[in-house]
């Protein structure tokens, strides 16, 4: 069955933009998202080595977004792509919110964001899967 998604409207320093979400996230209160939630890159490390923002353009949300439906999608291959994209639709929305950037910087930093997609598309399977309750009994 196919969960629910929606939009929600998140302020970023350049205004209002809908981002992208399962409709759980959008309800959720702060305190709960923290426990699932880290912005970008892997949780629990002792440094960050993913930076939350793009050239000065704060992305954690997008990130943020990708960590729940991570955590809360059913457990197929159709759902972590389905996150994978999402996430980075979500960092070109928040990229093109900044209306006055130069082209090549915009653009510069969307090959950024699809470089962001391509480490969560390629190495995001361990997160994914890590609370599949079927791969540890052996099964799909």
């Amino acid at each position: 069955m196919d969960r629910q998604r929606t939009y929600f409207p998140y302020k970023s320093k350049y205004g209002i933009v809908k981002l992208y979400c399962e409709y759980g996230f959008n309800k959720a209160n702060n305190v709960f998202k923290k426990c699932i939630c880290n912005q970008c890159g892997p949780g629990g490390w002792k440094i960050d080595v993913v930076p939350d923002s793009i050239l000065g353009i704060h992305i954690g949300e997008a990130c943020n977004i990708h960590d729940w439906m991570y955590e809360f999608s059913e457990k197929r291959t159709k759902y972590k792509n389905i996150a994978d994209k999402v996430m980075l639709d979500n960092c070109i929305r928040l990229i093109r919110a900044k209306k006055k950037q130069w082209g090549w910087t915009r653009r510069l930093r969307e090959k950024i964001a699809y470089g962001y997609y391509l480490g969560v598309k390629k190495g995001g399977g361990i997160s994914f899967w890590e609370n599949d309750d079927s791969i540890k009994e052996g099964g799909f």
